[in-house]
């Protein structure tokens, strides 16, 4: 990370927007909340990097890292469709999305040895509960763009 955590906040509180938006920090975050955990003004860090990714893709600042970017979209297509995640799908998507087909594949391999990702996806009994959260969150950001106009 350039800023780390305490460098990103430093800069919101500045008022640097391009800087926060534009930088790897805020898409390299894993959201673990230690720092969150450890900030002595009890300041959820976490979120505040989520809602810094949410304001670039928003605002169509330049995506710093993109690859996260596009695994984040896999996961929640993910959940989208099944309820949960279903984690071989999405590293198949991921790679075809990133054409990066044999990185992983020794990886890949050991962990459906191990039975850490299961070949048919999980499903939830009530997929559309799942579905209205993000038809809700659609909408939301339809009224928003509608706003602007």
């Amino acid at each position: 990370m350039t800023y780390r955590p305490n460098g990103v906040i430093r800069l919101v509180q500045y008022g640097l927007k391009s800087e926060v938006l534009e930088s790897s920090d805020i898409w390299l975050c894993m959201g673990c909340n230690t720092c969150s955990t450890a900030c002595p003004m009890a300041i959820d860090i976490a979120a505040v990097m989520s809602a810094l990714r949410e304001m670039a893709i928003e605002e169509g600042v330049r995506i710093a890292e993109p690859g996260i970017f596009n695994f984040h979209q896999e996961v929640l297509n993910s959940i989208r469709r099944y309820g949960r995640t279903h984690k071989l799908e999405i590293m198949i998507r991921y790679k075809l999305r990133q054409r990066d087909f044999f990185s992983d594949m020794d990886m890949g391999l050991r962990m459906l040895a191990k039975r850490k990702l299961d070949l048919r996806p999980s499903k939830i009994i009530n997929k559309m509960q799942v579905r209205k959260l993000f038809s809700a969150k659609d909408r939301t950001a339809q009224d928003k763009n509608n706003e602007d106009f």
